[in-house]
């Protein structure tokens, strides 16, 4: 049905419903039908408990590899979103700058395989923050991760990961 609906072929469409059924958002079910998975609450405290174990640490081994380059365009993006609370594109705004954060440590950390694993995690997580998240809560992830950064910028890797943690906890 998606094929005939998206008008291409079958290959790209498995290829793409594997894909999900990998990153644990499609279950794939007998029949080769797919089917969009379902978290409960035991699911999201484990999805958040191992995002705190993977982003802390890279968080702690990036504190000694970032520099100035990676650094600056995440502190103008961020004290921008600070200044500017009341502009009606703020949340989309810091949407982005969010997704930047987070990748940008994750891959500045020097392991590719835990780069990957947070990639993986922090897609299922944009789902949730699509469907459960006021501005009250993104202004308090603002400050935190102007914390996270300060402990980047003074390569404190120890206080990198505790923010990290809390941040996501």
């Amino acid at each position: 049905k998606l094929s005939k609906k998206l008008d291409v072929s079958r290959t790209p469409i498995h290829e793409a419903l594997w894909r999900l059924a990998n990153d644990g958002l499609v279950e794939i079910q007998p029949g080769r039908r797919a089917r969009v998975s379902k978290f409960g609450t035991e699911d999201l405290w484990g999805i958040f408990e191992m995002r705190k174990l993977l982003e802390g640490f890279a968080a702690e081994l990036s504190a000694g590899r970032m520099d100035q380059r990676q650094f600056r365009p995440l502190r103008l993006m961020a004290d921008d979103l600070q200044e500017n609370q009341d502009l009606s594109d703020w949340t989309r705004r810091w949407t982005e700058f969010d997704e930047e954060f987070h990748r940008l440590i994750a891959e500045s950390c020097g392991n590719r395989q835990l780069a990957e694993d947070i990639s993986r995690y922090r897609l299922i997580h944009r789902g949730f923050n699509r469907v459960s998240t006021d501005l009250k809560s993104l202004q308090q992830a603002l400050m935190e991760h102007l914390e996270i950064l300060d402990a980047l910028e003074a390569r404190d890797a120890r206080r990198a990961r505790r923010a990290m943690e809390a941040h996501i906890g």
